[in-house]
């Protein structure tokens, strides 16, 4: 819709808001590691990560270059890609290393090496199908 401003969030559920002038949030969850926030932006709609996702996650946020396939993916150049990382090389090894076997999301299509989807936040099992289920 011409003008308009969507939200897509992973949690508590798959869900996607449209952001009004009103009222621009989207629900985030609590984070229970050292994390930290990275955006990828192709205009000005990045203010809308330091603003009001930033804050809500207690993250200052970093900018890297936009994704090549980002618009491929969300099917439009009106787009800010941001994710939320491990913060520590230590923790995160720990996690790929005593990760579950793979699995694939059925929200968002990625291969996944953890119990929880890094990309969607979809559970294994509940949300995603073993490798080469239909």
């Amino acid at each position: 819709m011409p003008g308009s401003d969507f939200g897509v969030s992973p949690w508590p559920e798959p869900s996607v808001r449209r952001l009004t002038r009103s009222d621009r949030s989207v629900p985030v969850p609590g984070l229970e590691r050292p994390s930290g926030l990275v955006v990828a932006a192709r205009d000005e709609r990045s203010t809308w990560v330091a603003e009001t996702l930033a804050p809500a996650l207690g993250l200052a946020p970093r900018d890297v270059e936009p994704t090549a396939g980002g618009p491929a993916r969300w099917g439009t150049e009106r787009l800010v890609e941001a994710v939320v990382h491990p913060s520590g090389p230590e923790e995160l090894a720990t996690q790929v290393a005593t990760a579950p076997p793979w699995w694939i999301s059925r929200w968002c299509g990625e291969v996944v090496a953890a119990e929880l989807c890094p990309f969607c936040g979809l559970v294994e099992g509940r949300n995603g199908t073993a490798p080469g289920a239909p």
